[in-house]
C-alpha cells in the first residue's frame, strides 16, 4: 500500500511540474505576442499602455507570472488566461485621450515629427 500511495504521489508531482511548466510556457507565448503588437500600435498609444500597465502590474507588458500566482491564480487559470484576448480593452482605452490631453505640446510635437 505504501509503495502505491508513494507512486500516486510521484504521478501528482510530475502532472503539477508539468502544468507548472505549461503555464510558464503559456504566459511567454502571450506576453511575446503582446509584445509584438504593441510594437506596431502608434507611439502614443502604445506608451499610454505601458504606463496602465505599470501602474496596475509593475511591468510595462502586463502581469508577470509570478505576480499572478502571488495574486492566487492557479496554474490552469493562467494557461486559460494565457489565450485569451484582454476582456477589458475597451475600459482600458478609454483613458487614452485624457491622458493624451494631459500631455504637454511638446510631447504633441514630437508625435508629429515622427
Amino acid at each position: 500500500m505504501r509503495s502505491y500511495n508513494e507512486n500516486i504521489i510521484d504521478h501528482i508531482a510530475k502532472l503539477e511540474d508539468a502544468e507548472k511548466a505549461l503555464a510558464f510556457k503559456a504566459h511567454l507565448a502571450r506576453r511575446e505576442l503582446g509584445a509584438e503588437y504593441k510594437n506596431i500600435t502608434p507611439k502614443a498609444l502604445r506608451e499610454y499602455i505601458y504606463e496602465v500597465n505599470m501602474g496596475r502590474y509593475g511591468d510595462p507588458l502586463g502581469p508577470s507570472v509570478y505576480l499572478l500566482i502571488e495574486r492566487g491564480k492557479t496554474y490552469k487559470e493562467i494557461i486559460w488566461s494565457s489565450s485569451k484576448p484582454n476582456p477589458d480593452v475597451n475600459k482600458l482605452l478609454s483613458g487614452f485621450n485624457k491622458w493624451l490631453e494631459s500631455k504637454p505640446d511638446s510631447y504633441i510635437k514630437t508625435l508629429m515629427d515622427e
